[in-house]
């Protein structure tokens, strides 16, 4: 959760009473893992914030907060073997520099490419092939194009806990559409 410098929203607490700025109901960092993980701090997001707008996208909900029309924003944020942060939605933003971290919440599984189940397997090895080795030969058209560093192969690794966790924020209300 990012908010503006100026905002004086430093920790999860300040946030109760202010503008949400999500980025949609299907965006695990922009809106569903915030969610969750306010309601095990004590922070119940269905009645917490005086008002909740969705986006769209990363960049419009960060931007919303530069414009000060939202108190804070759900999004991502990449950091390097160090934790650095190397890539955040803010980061080629004018002004981008105001914006505060004001909670991180752990590691979210990266997104995925998926095929219809009746694609045949090799019409769907030779799309994994093409992808995978466009990331290798035009780092930075992929990076541009779709805001990652490399594809690589589909693990499960991480989204069994993603998807229990969201199973259960829904049967208790805390995903439902703003």
């Amino acid at each position: 959760l990012v908010a503006h410098r100026i905002a004086g929203l430093k920790k999860l607490p300040a946030l109760v009473g202010q503008r949400a700025a999500w980025v949609d109901p299907y965006s695990a960092s922009g809106y569903v893992l915030p969610r969750i993980e306010l309601a095990k701090r004590g922070i119940d997001p269905k009645t917490a914030f005086t008002t909740e707008r969705f986006f769209r996208s990363h960049t419009a909900a960060v931007r919303a907060v530069l414009e000060r029309r939202a108190d804070f924003a759900g999004t991502w944020i990449g950091r390097d073997a160090a934790g650095v942060i190397v890539r955040a939605p803010w980061q080629e933003m004018i002004g981008g520099e105001a914006i505060r971290i004001v909670e991180t919440f752990g590691i979210i599984p990266s997104d995925t490419i998926a095929a219809r189940p009746t694609l045949g397997q090799m019409e769907t090895d030779k799309v994994r092939q093409a992808l995978m080795s466009t990331s290798k030969a035009h780092p930075h058209l992929v990076r541009d194009l779709f805001g990652v560093d490399e594809f690589r192969p589909w693990t499960r690794e991480g989204y069994d806990v993603l998807q229990e966790h969201t199973t259960q924020a829904s049967q208790e209300g805390l995903l439902e559409g703003v």
